[in-house]
């Protein structure tokens, strides 16, 4: 480990002979000199330790969040921990330092930039790592909103579909669905009627939910079956049913607009590094 670290001049072949005579009847834990202090052998010197803590220099830090700019599209894409892998290596392979890490160093730095502005009130970016953790921050915060954001939505489209199906099974079974008509019903084959709705457009599906279930209430209403003569139920499974589509539609929007945040992201930054 101590490799680099030399012990005065190199002796000369006699010399040598006779140190390697003496180590041998030397008691392992004898101290020897090293850079002019005591020490025992084998244990790392007082100006070792001091150098492994500062180790990590401020240049550093701004090449770590640099990085991470870089490849910030990467961590909405891939999982935390392999984008964190990723940083590491493209770090070590650009400094030739090593970073087991990077993670909880650049959460650091991000806490204790937030921190700052706190204390100061507004957000000065006289330094160069600052200026690096405001674009890193500010972008980073947009692509999570978003991402929580994507989340919900997807969540609402599916107690939609939850609700519709609790609608028609109590209209058509007389009985409301239960989680274990859920777990069966996710294992089913798709229907036919739901794989050709799903190569028809928005549009054409919500035009055809509206028909079909138009048709049913005719249907069903002059078959004189009282039950169902009422249409307030199917009305409210059209409207569940064009509230999906829409919802849908939402999401798919919002994961377009994820891909263009990120797109431009990539041109400010390299927009940044021209300056």
């Amino acid at each position: 480990m101590f490799s680099s670290f030399r012990v005065n001049p190199p002796l000369s072949s006699s010399s040598s002979a006779e140190a390697r005579a003496n180590s041998s009847t030397t008691n392992p834990g004898t101290s020897v000199q090293l850079h002019g202090s005591s020490h025992l052998a084998g244990s790392p010197t007082p100006g070792c330790l001091r150098r492994r803590r500062s180790h990590f220099s401020k240049d550093m830090k701004v090449t770590l969040v640099r990085i991470c700019i870089l490849h910030q599209n990467e961590y909405v894409r891939r999982g935390r921990s392999k984008f964190w892998r990723d940083i590491a290596r493209v770090f070590e392979a650009e400094t030739g330092v090593p970073i087991r890490k990077p993670g909880q160093t650049v959460e650091r730095l991000i806490r204790e930039r937030r921190e700052q502005r706190y204390r100061s009130g507004i957000a000065r970016a006289d330094a160069q790592l600052n200026r690096a953790l405001d674009v890193f921050m500010q972008r980073y915060d947009e692509v999570e909103q978003e991402e929580h954001e994507l989340s919900a939505q997807k969540e609402e489209l599916a107690e939609i579909k939850r609700r519709t199906k609790a609608i028609r099974n109590q209209m058509m079974h007389g009985q409301e669905t239960t989680d274990d008509d859920d777990s069966w019903s996710a294992s089913e084959p798709q229907s036919l009627a739901r794989q050709k709705r799903s190569r028809l457009s928005r549009t054409d599906s919500i035009a055809t939910t509206k028909r079909t279930s138009t048709d049913a209430v005719r249907a069903l209403q002059s078959s004189g079956d009282t039950d169902y003569r009422d249409s307030t139920s199917f009305e409210r499974i059209t409207a569940l049913e064009v509230r999906v589509h829409e919802v849908d539609k939402k999401v798919t929007d919002l994961s377009k607009k994820v891909v263009d945040t990120l797109s431009s992201m990539q041109d400010d930054l390299k927009k940044l590094l021209e300056k």
